[in-house]
């Protein structure tokens, strides 16, 4: 068998999601989270993290990056991320469309990690 884990969008999916979702394809649901199929994630998640939770599956990695970020991020700053960091050079600018006015900036370091000294002089400190 074949393998190549660079991108969601390369590999095939599993036989049982594939199955799952030519079973589900014929189905109607309604949208926007009032499906049965985001009802029984949200089960599933709330019974493996002993707590609710409000689940949106959405359809690539890109779009899970690029929102993920998005959500935890201020509006009209920086996101640091390594010069070689997959949301660096493979999201194709998806997380700066999809944040409010911020930017990756794209730092030095050592085997693809962030070092202190190069994030440093972009960190704000509160007084």
């Amino acid at each position: 068998m074949n393998r190549d884990f660079r991108s969601d969008n390369v590999a095939p999916p599993l036989p049982q999601i594939l199955d799952a979702a030519i079973r589900s394809g014929g189905l109607w649901m309604d949208a926007y989270a009032d499906d049965q199929a985001t009802g029984r994630l949200e089960q599933r998640l709330a019974a493996m993290f002993e707590h609710d939770v409000a689940a949106f599956p959405i359809l690539t990695g890109t779009a899970a990056n690029a929102l993920a970020l998005a959500q935890i991020s201020g509006r009209f700053g920086q996101i640091l991320c390594h010069r070689s960091s997959h949301i660096h050079v493979d999201e194709c600018g998806a997380v700066e469309f999809h944040s409010q006015g911020n930017r990756l900036k794209a730092l030095e370091g050592k085997d693809g990690k962030l070092e202190a000294g190069h994030m440093h002089p972009w960190l704000r400190t509160s007084r």
